[in-house]
């Protein structure tokens, strides 16, 4: 009778401990990357030209991960939704933390746009160990604005000449950049344009200047900002 009993009470605990084994471990969740948002979009076709003139900012709004290599397809359609202009270019880094990057450029249209549409995209996220914003690896100083309005008699336009300073903060030489200023009117973005500089080395900083050659939209403050890289 007491064999009996031990081999039961032994059934029991072996149940036991099976029944533990087998129950499932809740599994750790891995934070899942967020998409980039795309704001700030402006634009504006000169009739005379067929050009599209277009800016937008893309953020990162990951804690942890930054992201390289941004694809990024602008695309312009007329009011009967035809496609009229496309292109397709990148933007080096962002950082995270709502790191914000801004992107000017211009399309050639084959006929009047009504709307333009941005996309982004990249799989290269990752774990960031520099954690520092674009503005902060290679800010711009000493920005200041010169406004021409004696252009207006013959081109229709005032001309706007962008000027200041960009340091190169990264650690490392870059061998060129483009740097875009972003007009504001009362906090408002209504207005982008770039400009290109040339190699900047670890810790120099370069001068540039930008003269738009176009009209730009009525505004009252200006800034400017690291719009992407190049490296070998």
């Amino acid at each position: 009778m007491k064999s009996i009993k031990k081999l039961f009470g032994l059934f029991v605990c072996l149940t036991m401990l099976l029944s533990v084994s087998v129950m499932p471990t809740e599994a750790k969740s891995v934070p899942k990357s967020k998409g980039l948002i795309i704001d700030d979009i402006v634009w504006q076709y000169n009739s005379e030209t067929n050009y599209l003139y277009y800016g937008f900012s893309v953020k990162n709004p990951n804690k942890t991960k930054a992201v390289d290599r941004i694809s990024m397809n602008v695309t312009a359609r007329s009011e009967d939704d035809k496609i009229v202009a496309s292109e397709t270019d990148h933007l080096t880094r962002i950082g995270p933390k709502n790191d914000k990057v801004y992107y000017s450029g211009q399309a050639k249209c084959s006929a009047e746009p009504t709307s333009v549409n941005v996309k982004t995209s990249s799989r290269d996220f990752y774990t960031a160990t520099n954690k520092k914003k674009t503005d902060a690896l290679y800010p711009v100083t000493s920005v200041s604005e010169s406004i021409d309005t004696s252009t207006a008699e013959y081109l229709g336009y005032n001309d706007v000449t962008v000027t200041g300073e960009i340091t190169n903060k990264s650690g490392q030489k870059i061998e060129g950049a483009t740097v875009v200023a972003v007009f504001k009117q009362d906090g408002t973005v209504v207005d982008m344009d770039e400009t290109y500089v040339d190699a900047i080395g670890k810790g120099d900083t370069v001068s540039f200047s930008l003269d738009c050659y176009r009209k730009i939209a009525d505004h009252n403050s200006v800034e400017c900002h690291m719009m992407t890289y190049y490296t070998k």
